[in-house]
């Protein structure tokens, strides 16, 4: 799953989704500091980048990524 951001939502919404324990996250912010304060709640299932969300160049990179990633999970899981 992707995330932009990590905004004063986000914790509790992470918390939530890796309850199931399942659930890899990448979080997108141009906040680094914050993000990376994201993803250590959950080390495991979560992973924190930097995104500058105007450059659309890195954000078509980021969720192309992270598709092909879910993309492969799905059909070898």
């Amino acid at each position: 799953m992707l995330l932009l951001g990590s905004g004063l939502m986000t914790p509790p919404l992470v918390d939530y989704l890796c309850k199931f324990g399942d659930t890899s996250i990448t979080v997108a912010s141009n906040l680094i500091e914050d993000a990376r304060k994201v993803a250590a709640r959950h080390p495991s299932h979560m992973s924190a980048v930097f995104l500058d969300i105007t450059d659309v160049r890195e954000l078509f990179f980021i969720v192309k990524t992270v598709w092909n990633f879910l993309s492969f999970c799905y059909r070898h899981g």
